[in-house]
C-alpha cells in the first residue's frame, strides 16, 4: 500500500526543506507548488499537471509527497482526501503541519531575498488569517536555517 504524504504550510514555512528531505525515503514523486500551472489555472486537485503521475506512481505502491500552500485551505485538503481515495483504494494519507507562525514565516521570506518576496508576504498573510491545522494534528516549528547543519 502507497503513502501519499501532503505538506501543509504558510510560505516560508518550510514545505520545499522537508521535501528536500522526504525526497530520500519517496520512491515515486515529490512535487513542491502542487498547483502550479494547472490546467485553466483551476484550483481542482486533479487539474494538477502532476495529477496523473501521481496516481499512476501511487497505484503502483510507490510513495510520494506533495506540498503547497493552498493545503492551508480546510476545503482543499477536503478535496484531496476524497479525490486521491477514489483514484487510490487502500492509499494510505499523511498529513504534516507546519505551524500557524506568520513571523517567523516572513522571517523567512525576507531571508531568502526571492524577487517575489512582497508577493510571497502577502500571501503569507492572508493564508495566516484562515489557516486552522486540524484538532489533534501536531504542527512543525517553522524552519529556521541557524539551526540547520551542513553535517546533518
Amino acid at each position: 500500500m502507497a503513502t501519499l504524504t501532503v505538506v501543509v504550510g504558510l510560505p516560508g514555512s518550510g514545505k520545499s526543506h522537508l521535501l528536500c528531505q522526504l525526497r530520500e525515503s519517496c520512491t515515486g514523486l515529490t512535487v513542491e507548488d502542487y498547483h502550479k500551472n494547472a490546467r485553466s489555472d483551476s484550483s481542482l486537485v486533479t487539474a494538477s499537471r502532476h495529477y496523473a503521475d501521481l496516481v499512476r506512481a501511487l497505484r503502483e505502491g510507490r510513495d510520494c509527497a506533495i506540498a503547497d500552500v493552498a493545503f492551508t485551505d480546510r476545503r482543499r485538503r477536503r478535496e484531496v482526501e476524497k479525490v486521491f481515495r477514489r483514484d487510490v483504494p487502500g492509499l494510505s494519507l499523511d498529513w504534516v503541519f507546519f505551524a500557524n507562525d506568520l513571523e517567523a514565516c516572513v522571517a523567512n521570506i525576507r531571508r531568502r531575498g526571492h524577487p517575489e518576496a512582497d508577493l510571497e508576504e502577502r500571501v503569507a498573510t492572508t493564508l495566516s488569517a484562515t489557516y486552522v491545522i486540524p484538532r489533534g494534528a501536531a504542527a512543525l516549528r517553522i524552519w529556521r536555517p541557524e539551526e540547520c547543519s551542513l553535517d546533518a
